[in-house]
């Protein structure tokens, strides 16, 4: 599982799916397309400047601390940000996606 979303500068107080108010969001699926709001601050004001970085829990890479850069935000996550504001929104890439091998060769 993905965890600890973060953005390369700033503060990541904590995620949540964009349907939810109040439920923290840990852990995302291997499959990708979750929508979500990475609440935080230290944003730039225009959403495409962000990056938004996965690290790794419960594998082998976080022994090594290594995480990824995820891909740039869509153009429905650039719309539903709201970055002065925290709320930086983002659809999670597919584990595949994220670091460029394809699944079955992860196992």
């Amino acid at each position: 599982m993905l965890s600890t979303l973060a953005r390369a500068q700033g503060f990541v107080s904590g995620a949540r799916y964009r349907n939810s108010t109040d439920t923290r969001l840990h852990a995302i699926s291997m499959m990708g397309g979750a929508e979500m709001f990475i609440d935080g601050m230290g944003y730039h004001e225009v959403p495409s400047s962000n990056a938004v970085r996965f690290q790794f829990r419960d594998s082998e890479f976080e022994a090594t601390g290594t995480n990824f850069t995820g891909p740039a935000l869509t153009e429905n996550d650039e719309f539903s940000s709201e970055t002065i504001g925290g709320k930086l929104a983002y659809t999670s890439p597919s584990i595949e996606e994220l670091i460029n091998v394809p699944i079955d060769q992860l196992w």
